[in-house]
């Protein structure tokens, strides 16, 4: 990646673009991998949603879009959203499109911090909007019932997603924003709980059991920042971004088969 790029990368943050987002540019990266799924759709927060222009990659999922060559992203994602956002926007996509085209499509959803819920509001003028629903946030610090309400929550739509995905054999990998599942998790600059705080020991085994990307409890991409001394910053950097893409999210991908080595010779 030349110097160039990276700093037009760098400089463009500041203000997100409100979803779907296409991203669709001319491949500028390196091919390392290839998809028989040419069609990605995402969802998540602001850890998803890092990027204020759609004219090269700047977010993970956009380096993927390029490391794999895909057709197309369909970026679901906005900075500060809850789960049931993320779970609600996916499946209101898939619900929108016929189901004959499933098999075209990977889904790969970055789940989001316990805490950052959401009231559903009719003909709402808030944004995200999923058609005319908008999703405004309840607290701007939250309580203890909130995370117990939102962690309960969580845990609800992401099994509900899950198995949405999986009965409509619809192509997906799990990821989180951070390790909040297993122990021991590194504690965050957001303050916000994690679920080993909050659920049944039932529940957390529950979730615990889903095929989660990484495996390693210090590759979760907010973890991976730190460990690896990206930044002392909340949101990791676009450097971050694509090491995190190369080194965790591919091949953890390749080795549930959802994607496959490309032979550059």
């Amino acid at each position: 990646m030349s110097t160039n790029y990276m700093s037009i990368n760098l400089n463009q943050q500041s203000e997100l673009l409100l979803p779907p987002k296409t991203m669709q540019w001319q491949h500028s990266l390196d091919q390392h991998y290839k998809s028989s799924n040419k069609i990605l759709v995402t969802s998540g927060g602001s850890f998803t949603a890092s990027t204020s222009q759609l004219t090269c990659a700047a977010s993970w999922p956009g380096f993927v879009y390029d490391r794999c060559r895909l057709d197309c992203v369909i970026d679901l994602s906005y900075a500060g959203v809850g789960n049931e956002y993320i779970a609600d926007s996916i499946i209101t996509y898939f619900q929108d499109i016929p189901e004959e085209t499933y098999k075209n499509y990977l889904v790969i959803v970055m789940w989001t911090g316990i805490g950052w819920a959401h009231n559903k509001i009719i003909n709402g003028n808030v944004n995200p909007k999923i058609k005319n629903v908008s999703y405004a946030k309840k607290n701007i610090i939250p309580t203890k019932t909130d995370y117990v309400e939102d962690a309960y929550l969580s845990y609800s739509r992401i099994i509900e997603l899950y198995q949405y995905l999986h009965s409509n054999n619809i192509a997906f990998a799990f990821t989180y924003y951070a390790n909040v599942l297993f122990p021991p998790c590194l504690p965050r600059s957001d303050n916000t709980t994690t679920f080993l705080e909050q659920l049944s020991s039932k529940e957390i085994k529950n979730l615990q059991k889903l095929n989660w990307i990484p495996k390693n409890t210090r590759d979760y991409l907010y973890d991976y920042s730190i460990f690896q001394n990206y930044s002392n910053e909340y949101h990791p950097s676009v450097e971050c971004n694509l090491a995190w893409t190369d080194n965790v999210l591919l091949p953890e991908l390749e080795i549930q088969g959802l994607i496959a080595k490309f032979d550059m010779k």
